[in-house]
């Protein structure tokens, strides 16, 4: 049995065994299991182990206890598992450190040899095995560092080969997505940059690549005073070659057209521009290609990001001051101090191009539209939620980005798969409903199902599956939410994919109904009553009810269901909630569908009555 079964130490000490039922055990026998596991094959001595357990101050029958604990473990698995030694003992089960190791040399060498997606299922896999912090169970009571550091250097090795294995399959917005997370995690690592710079290259995004480049050679500068090692610099060689011959394999925000630099410019010549949208509609790729539409001309571009709690009230503006190349004095009045500082290069236009606005403080937007008073300034930015945006009732020109709609998705679908489909096809309905039309949610999605592979015919299985790229962006999205919105929101996902707001303010106060409509998540349904609501994206409401344990969601079909029948609901919708919960209440869910059949029979729908 022993070469069957697995102790896992990748998180809390656990035993798995060949038909996968998961044994636990008690903290002094976690303990034992995993100072064993990290030393084998190689056997662990008494007294290291008492050690481990009891530190420097064992008790005096700390031998006999330590027998007791090892015939008890021996007891709950096979006695073949942990053996005796000359003076201690050995464990000869598999360990989960060692097959995440296999798992990670299997798949450079798959990566080596060109099959990327082989890679990238092996590297998943690896990564799959961590389930928590490693070797928790043995957290102060030994010196475990040289193990640790080896651990989190597999973890990230692993998730560099993932990301690798990405790039190579052409999944470039998931890419992008994993590498930035990657880059904030170990911003020394240059290979992760590099990946990044690659990844934004490869989907069109050349102003965002260099941009990526910029920031790594900050970083590295500044944290290190060294310059890009030959991996960077050969990213950003590949960037700035010419190819006309290269067609980047990118579908999404790319195919849109009606946003052209050159209408923006023009607007922007005479007031404030603000593209607004939820995120992944495209703003700050057009912004990119704004800043990109004016390098080369005798005009200053100068592109920054606003982010949300910086260091200094003022981190933008003076970022916007370094490259600009000016003095600046903040003083006590950093708008006007800021204004100044801009006027003083009135010898060339200007253009300031800000991503993310309303994550600024009021001082900085402020000192921004004030700038952009001036005759030579012009302001473009972006913004999710314009009620952040603080401008004292200072004019400025809206652009609202809409979705995509059926057209443009049929063309991205057909770009994606190789071959012709048609607006009307169930695929594109399914891209729709899971995306809402959200080019970047559509982008990754369909990079993945051109990995995977999808037809009409699998449509109707995978309705609340999500690939692994949209899910990143979908938990990007919903990491901003607070914590009772993002539980009403998972209820909401519960609920269907209608619910009405008398519904949700059954769970929640008013307040918190008020915040998740608000968050942007949700949108008014197709009925004419006012009151129902659905997910903008249905792959919101698949990662939220997906991340829900099935006792969580068995308990809020019930009380969903209970809900229901208080107020006289459709017997079918009652029915599908009360079976979903058929665990809790099982004669309840019986009546239910027993109800829904007898709905369904007395409207001749018989096919369905003898469903239910």
């Amino acid at each position: 049995m022993s070469g069957e079964t697995r102790i896992d130490v990748l998180g809390v000490c656990r035993v798995l065994t060949a038909d996968g039922t998961v044994i636990e055990f008690s903290a002094i026998q976690r303990k034992i299991l995993t100072c064993l596991a990290v030393s084998a094959p190689r056997p662990v001595s008494k007294v290291r182990l008492i050690e481990s357990i009891w530190g420097d101050d064992p008790p005096s029958t700390a031998n006999a206890a330590l027998q007791n604990q090892i015939s008890r473990i021996r007891a709950k698995i096979a006695p073949d598992v942990v053996v005796t030694e000359a003076d201690g003992y050995r464990v000869t089960a598999r360990i989960d450190r060692d097959e995440a190791n296999d798992l990670i040399a299997a798949a450079e060498v798959a990566l080596l040899d060109g099959d990327a997606a082989e890679a990238f299922t092996l590297t998943e896999a690896a990564l799959a095995l961590w389930r928590g912090e490693p070797l928790s169970d043995l957290d102060g009571a030994v010196d475990l560092n040289s193990e640790l550091h080896f651990l989190d250097e597999m973890y990230s090795a692993a998730e560099k080969l993932r990301a690798s294995a990405g790039l190579a399959l052409g999944r470039y917005a998931w890419t992008v997505i994993e590498s930035e997370r990657l880059v904030a995690a170990r911003p020394l690592d240059e290979a992760r940059w590099a990946t990044l710079i690659e990844a934004l290259d490869q989907s069109g995004r050349r102003g965002d690549a260099l941009g990526a480049y910029d920031r790594a050679r900050k970083t590295l500068v500044s944290q290190l005073g060294l310059e890009p090692g030959p991996r960077l610099r050969a990213a950003e060689a590949m960037v700035l070659a010419v190819q006309p011959d290269l067609t980047p394999r990118v579908v999404g925000r790319s195919v849109r057209s009606s946003i052209s630099p050159e209408s923006i410019l023009a607007a922007a010549a005479d007031s404030p521009v603000v593209l607004v949208g939820e995120s992944g509609l495209g703003k700050t790729s057009a912004l990119a290609a704004i800043a990109r539409s004016c390098r080369g001309q005798s005009t200053r571009v100068i592109a920054v990001r606003c982010v949300r709690h910086v260091d200094a009230p003022a981190a933008v503006l003076a970022e916007i001051v370094d490259e600009l190349g000016v003095t600046w004095n903040v003083g006590a009045d950093p708008v006007h101090s800021f204004v100044r500082a801009v006027r003083t290069v009135g010898d060339r236009k200007v253009i300031i191009v800000v991503d993310d606005l309303d994550h600024a403080g009021p001082t900085t937007t402020l000192a921004l539209f004030a700038a952009s008073e001036l005759d030579h300034v012009s302001l473009i930015a972006s913004a999710e939620n314009l009620g952040s945006v603080h401008r004292e009732g200072r004019p400025f020109e809206i652009v609202a980005l809409a979705p995509l709609d059926d057209a443009e998705l049929a063309e991205l679908t057909s770009q994606a798969f190789g071959r012709t489909v048609p607006s009307d096809d169930p695929v594109v309905g399914w891209v729709a409903e899971m995306t809402g039309g959200n080019p970047m949610l559509v982008e990754c999605l369909l990079s993945d199902l051109a990995v995977h592979g999808l037809d009409s015919s699998a449509i109707a299985e995978r309705a609340m599956r999500i690939e692994p790229g949209v899910r990143s962006i979908v938990k990007r999205r919903l990491e901003g939410v607070d914590a009772e919105v993002r539980a009403l929101l998972s209820t909401a996902a519960v609920c269907g994919t209608e619910f009405t707001i008398e519904l949700l303010e059954t769970f929640a106060d008013a307040s918190v109904v008020t915040a998740a409509l608000g968050a942007g998540l949700l949108v008014a349904s197709d009925r004419s009553d006012g009151r129902s609501m659905r997910f903008r994206h249905g792959a919101v409401r698949s990662v939220l009810y997906s991340d829900l344990t099935p006792g969580a969601r068995q308990e809020i079909h019930h009380a969903v269901a209970t809900r229901l029948a208080a107020n006289g609901a459709n017997a079918q919708h009652l029915a599908a909630h009360a079976l979903a919960a058929v665990d809790l209440t099982p004669l309840a869910a019986a009546h239910a569908a027993f109800e829904a059949g007898v709905e369904s029979s007395s409207a001749g729908a018989h096919a369905e009555a003898a469903e239910w």
